[in-house]
């Protein structure tokens, strides 16, 4: 991961596991990595999208149930924005 970058836990496939989210600036693009923890020996299974964010600007990224539907969303931050994206218990959407 590039400078910036910012990272989160929590279960955000609802499997029971700890989960591990990391945005990632670089000088073209911001892009959000979910590591799936499975709970066996076999390496997580990443979820990588890109998101319309300026580049080098997320500031802090908070793994919280916002709309309280007992799902994990994410929260990352910029230096000029807040955005959400909420989650359904299999993955993310970006609600931007």
């Amino acid at each position: 991961m590039g400078g910036g970058q910012s990272v989160a836990t929590g279960d955000f496939d609802a499997d029971g596991q700890t989960d591990l989210a990391a945005v990632s600036p670089t000088s073209t693009s911001t892009t959000l990595t979910i590591f799936l923890n499975r709970g066996t020996t076999a390496p997580p299974v990443s979820i990588t999208t890109s998101l319309n964010l300026p580049t080098f600007a997320v500031s802090h990224l908070l793994a919280i149930d916002l709309n309280n539907d007992k799902k994990l969303d994410l929260v990352v931050t910029t230096n000029t924005s807040v955005n959400v994206l909420l989650g359904n218990g299999r993955h993310l959407s970006d609600t931007c």
